[in-house]
């Protein structure tokens, strides 16, 4: 698993850190593990750090899935803020996907997806300021 995350719902957020490489299918199984927490609640941010991975490997067929996934997450889920925080190199790709998100929201849904190259500009746009220490 080359993922750990903390779900604080004091401050209604879920912390998400991928360390090792990241392709669709490992970026959903990091989702997948945050749904299945019964700490996690519809309406939480996520601050999502891409940053210590060696690389991000997305395929067009990887990012149609993700983006399917997310539709159905956003189909059931209230307004809440995403913040990427990635390497320099993976900028494009993440922005790439954020536009496709949003673009993809269905009717009635408010989500804000920004990405960001530091991880304290990701914590300040949403409000944080700190995170929790993660394993």
């Amino acid at each position: 698993m080359s993922f750990t995350y903390r779900i604080d719902a004091t401050r209604h957020t879920v912390f998400l850190r991928y360390t090792d490489v990241v392709d669709g299918a490992e970026h959903t199984r990091g989702v997948d593990a945050v749904l299945a927490d019964p700490a996690w609640t519809l309406g939480f941010d996520w601050l999502i750090d891409m940053q210590s991975i060696p690389a991000l490997i997305l395929a067009r067929e990887d990012l149609d899935a993700m983006r399917a996934h997310r539709r159905a997450l956003h189909a059931a889920s209230s307004a809440s803020r995403t913040a990427l925080v990635m390497r320099p190199q993976d900028k494009g790709i993440a922005v790439l996907y954020a536009t496709l998100v949003k673009r993809d929201l269905p009717p009635g849904v408010e989500r804000d997806v920004q990405v960001f190259l530091v991880f304290g500009d990701a914590l300040a746009w949403l409000d944080l300021d700190s995170a929790p220490a993660m394993g």
